[in-house]
């Protein structure tokens, strides 16, 4: 076996390990309560993660993609978070505390290591989902191709915040400055703006990746394995999710979170499933 495949498989096997652990987790929590993660703690697992995504992101697409497709999601994110929480821009009126931690120009580092953790396990799943990764006939339907993909990769990524952004405002780890009509009883709550600015930023950087590192590829589809992994990962989060909105008594956010990140994770795994048949 190569030394990529099998550094594949080890990713995709750490990946269905985090997601039984979050699954368990979040089992538990309806039997006794299970205690709230520091940030110390939050900040070991989306680091693990990352670097998760990076490896395997190396072990199937290079290198050369997996550094520039952090370095992209890294300094894209950090530009849409700085414009949005120093001027309003984007997203709307908000800003971090100083729980999180380490920030440059007022943007937590750690917010930045979320972005490309919950967006590289879209990619997989939407390339995989919309056949993305065959060849184009033409340039043309290349850019129609990659602008449909990186839209989809962008409200798939977008169902997580729906969850997550409240419960970090629940968390005292950022607070929009005049609320929204988003779960308005979570401290005056989110506005829906907040996730027309995630659509438009998540797809400014999946468009990035795919122009600048996946443009020219003639390559076949990617293993089943990749798609594993992905589907492993985006279920963790989605579970990670539901633990963290039912600690906080959220039901209406987790239901929200079961019929939009739920239906992704769901087509993931049913496409894994026939594609394993098939072979």
């Amino acid at each position: 076996m190569h030394a990529n495949e099998r550094m594949a498989r080890l990713c995709e096997r750490i990946a269905l390990a985090l997601l039984a652990i979050t699954a368990i987790l979040f089992a538990a929590s309806f039997v006794a309560p299970t205690p709230t993660m520091p940030v110390a703690a939050v900040t070991v697992q989306l680091l693990a993660m990352l670097a998760l995504c990076i490896v395997h992101a190396g072990a199937t697409k290079g290198w050369r993609k997996a550094l520039g497709f952090s370095l992209v999601s890294a300094l894209l994110s950090w530009f849409f978070e700085y414009i949005g929480c120093n001027f309003g821009w984007w997203f709307g009126d908000y800003a971090y505390t100083p729980a999180l931690g380490v920030a440059v120009g007022n943007v937590p580092l750690l917010v930045v290591v979320s972005w490309e953790v919950v967006i590289y396990p879209s990619l997989l799943i939407v390339d995989e989902l919309l056949g993305a990764h065959a060849p184009p006939a033409s340039r043309a339907r290349w850019w129609l191709r990659a602008g449909v993909a990186s839209l989809a990769t962008a409200m798939v990524t977008t169902s997580w915040d729906l969850m997550t952004d409240p419960i970090s405002v629940t968390r005292g780890w950022w607070l929009w400055d005049h609320g929204g009509a988003y779960l308005p009883q979570v401290r005056g709550g989110v506005p829906f703006g907040n996730f027309a600015g995630w659509v438009g930023a998540v797809f400014v950087i999946s468009l990035a990746y795919r122009l600048l590192f996946t443009r020219g590829d003639n390559h076949a589809a990617p293993r089943a394995s990749s798609l594993r992994f992905a589907a492993a990962l985006y279920t963790a989060l989605l579970f990670g999710g539901l633990h963290g909105l039912h600690q906080i008594g959220l039901p209406l956010a987790m239901l929200v979170g079961i019929f939009t990140m739920g239906p992704v994770a769901a087509l993931a795994w049913s496409r894994l499933a026939t594609s394993t048949a098939a072979r």
